[in-house]
Parts: structure tokens; sequence; C-alpha cells
């Protein structure tokens, strides 16, 4: 079959005999639906297909061919959605009826995990749990020595199944679970990294070193896990001030949370000198710090002088309560004491 030219009005279909005008039908794209059914009265299993739009139903044996995108039947050629089903199609044009003995029962079970069964509907019978779930996206990140980009791989999670994004499996089996992909949520992830700015190659993507941050922060908000060089990256979600007060000082204390790991005011201090929100935590994996925790402390900390693991402040340069006013928990504020002592917010 040569290919055809495909205008507004029509296209023409080279067939092995002679031409045939087809004439072009702007109207919905048909859809293709696949189901696998019990006829328990006749002791079989049947693979059924329906083809619609809207409110039409086209009758299979009025399908004369398909290309990708494009169905033709009945002298018109449509805009085509076979959902990655297409094979199944073909099929059953070829043979008209596909039936299973229910005494093939587990053989059958056992093709169907090297057949295309993403949404398709499956009876219980025939003994999987079908598990069909929204995945949790991993963008896996790899510092490259010869490059600034940092390289990027997209898994996804569905529920004990971790599957690249590049992988053709689209099912697996864990026990009795039937685990299957969903185009439609992995397609909305990949157009998220396109809108953050992350760059799609043809071996992965990749990330520049200026924009790590900004897609870790913003991507982890929205329930994405995020790795650096195998380590995960947490952000912190909790910040502790404490203020220590004295005869003529009060010393400032800091300390972020980053789920169960805690970093204290030094490397904070050494993260703000370095203009830099990302961490190294002492289990290995990174932290990230909002931005506008960091723009926050910025004020109090050139108020005092830095001093150990703490920046210390003198009476004349600030009062208690204007340090901590600048802090981003101050509406936080749990006790305070008027002699010395310590002071937490």
């Amino acid at each position: 079959m040569q290919p055809f030219p495909l205008r507004i009005d029509a296209v023409v279909f080279d067939s092995a005999d002679d031409l045939q005008r087809i004439e072009w039908d702007d109207g919905p794209p048909w859809t293709l639906h696949v189901a696998i059914v019990n006829d328990a009265a006749e002791s079989k299993y049947r693979v059924v297909a329906t083809i619609d739009r809207d409110s039409e139903t086209l009758p299979l044996e009025s399908v004369e061919g398909t290309l990708p995108g494009i169905l033709i039947a009945r002298g018109r050629a449509s805009r085509f959605d076979d959902g990655g089903r297409g094979s199944w199609l073909d099929a059953l044009r070829a043979n008209r009826s596909v039936e299973i003995p229910h005494a093939d029962a587990d053989r059958f079970r056992q093709a169907l995990l090297r057949a295309p069964i993403a949404n398709i509907e499956l009876p219980e019978e025939l003994g999987w749990t079908i598990v069909d779930i929204r995945p949790r996206p991993i963008l896996s990140l790899q510092n490259q020595a010869w490059t600034s980009e940092l390289s990027g791989q997209l898994d996804f999670v569905y529920d004990e199944w971790r599957v690249s994004s590049r992988s053709e499996e689209m099912q697996s089996t864990i026990g009795r679970k039937l685990i299957r992909r969903s185009r439609a949520f992995e397609d909305g992830f990949r157009s998220r990294l396109a809108n953050l700015g992350v760059i799609s190659t043809w071996d992965g993507y990749r990330v520049r070193q200026s924009q790590v941050e900004d897609v870790a922060r913003k991507l982890s908000a929205e329930g994405w896990t995020i790795e650096i060089d195998s380590a995960q990256v947490r952000v912190a979600n909790d910040f502790d001030v404490e203020i220590s007060s004295g005869i003529d000082w009060f010393d400032l204390n800091v300390s972020a949370s980053f789920d169960d790991m805690q970093v204290a005011l030094p490397e904070l201090l050494a993260a703000a000198d370095g203009n830099r929100s990302l961490l190294r935590l002492s289990d290995g994996s990174f932290g990230i710090m909002p931005s506008s925790w960091m723009d926050s402390l910025a004020p109090a900390l050139e108020l005092g002088k830095r001093e150990g693991n703490a920046v210390r402040f003198r009476p004349a340069l600030s009062s208690k309560r204007t340090i901590a006013s600048e802090t981003p928990t101050a509406p936080n504020l749990a006790s305070s004491t008027c002699s010395a002592g310590t002071t937490s917010w």
C-alpha cells in the first residue's frame, strides 16, 4: 500500500486493484474500546470490540482499513484513536471472532500478560486483581562531570511497580495483582516537565544546574519524588527558632527540619552565604530550603554577630521582639520570658 496524500476535502486510497476516492470525514475521532467477556452459557471467553464517537457506533465489518490515527470505513476517512489497542482490532477483523474455552483459562491468562491490555476490561474470573491507579512520578537526576546540565530519567511508581517512562512494558504482575499503566496520567507528567523548562532528549531529560532547585521545589510540592545522584531530595517542612537571653545580649538559634532530619544554624548560614538552598543532609539525601524562609531569615541575621552555633544581638541594635518578627515562624509564638533565659518560637 502506497502512502496517500491527505487534503481537507478528501483522500485518495491506492489499493492493489484500482484507485478509489475516499471522502474526508472532519467529525470527532472514532474511539476503539476492547473488552474480554465471560460467556458462561457457552463456557467461553470472548474478545469484543466497539468503535464509537458521541452517540454513533461503527460496526467492525464496516472497517476497510486503518493507518496511524486514521480509520477508513464506508468510503470515508476519519480521525481514529485506538488507545494502543490497534492489534486487537486487527485480530478481530482477521478472525471475525476470538473465543477461548474456559478449559484454556490458565494459558489465556498467561498470554494476556504478553498482550497490550492497558484500558481493556477484564472479567474477575480470570483471577487477576486489576490495579488501575494514579502513578507517582520520580525524576532521577545525575550530575555529569563534563557539563553543567544534569541528566534525568522519569520513572512512574504504580503500587509496588516502578517502571521507566521509556519502557514499552504496559503492565506487570505482582502476585495475583495485574498493574496497568495509565497513558493519560503519564502524558500529564511529561507535559509538566516541559512547562518547567526541562529539556526532553532521545535518552531522557536534561536539567540546567540553575534550574535544579526551582524544579525540585515545585515538583516536590506537587507530590513528585526527586532524586539527585540516587539520593532523595527533601523539602524543609518545619522551622524552629529559639532565642536565649542574657543581661545585655540575645542569641538567636534556628534549625530546619526535613522530615525526620534536622539542620542546624551553621549549615543554614553556610547555605545563605553561598546563595544556595540545596543542602547535603547527614543521611546522604539532599534538602531544599524554601526561598521564602531564606529571604525571611536574611534581615534578622544581618542585625547580629555570628558566635558559634548562634547569632548574638545586643540590645542597642535590636530588641528580642523585633528580631523575632523578622523570622518566618514569628506567628507561632509559644512563650516568652522577661528574665535571662530561653524563649522559643
